[in-house]
């Protein structure tokens, strides 16, 4: 949980999917959640790996679209 004076911490929901998480963030979002671009997925597992690189590229200050698994 976060310290005294931290805040409350906010979870992204609705909508969030390859190429909008990152922005999530960057708005003050602490994290995203994944639900309707899961399920509606052909390979599920593509969409979470791709948001999870956007993600922790995000993080890295890499630029969007350069995956974080090859780096």
């Amino acid at each position: 949980l976060a310290g005294p004076g931290a805040g409350p911490r906010v979870v992204a929901l609705g909508g969030i999917a390859p190429g909008n998480a990152a922005a999530c963030l960057a708005a003050g979002a602490t994290g995203v959640c994944l639900m309707g671009a899961v399920m509606r997925a052909a390979d599920p597992g593509a969409v979470v790996r791709a948001v999870a690189d956007e993600l922790a590229g995000a993080a890295a200050g890499v630029p969007e679209g350069v995956p974080a698994h090859g780096r």
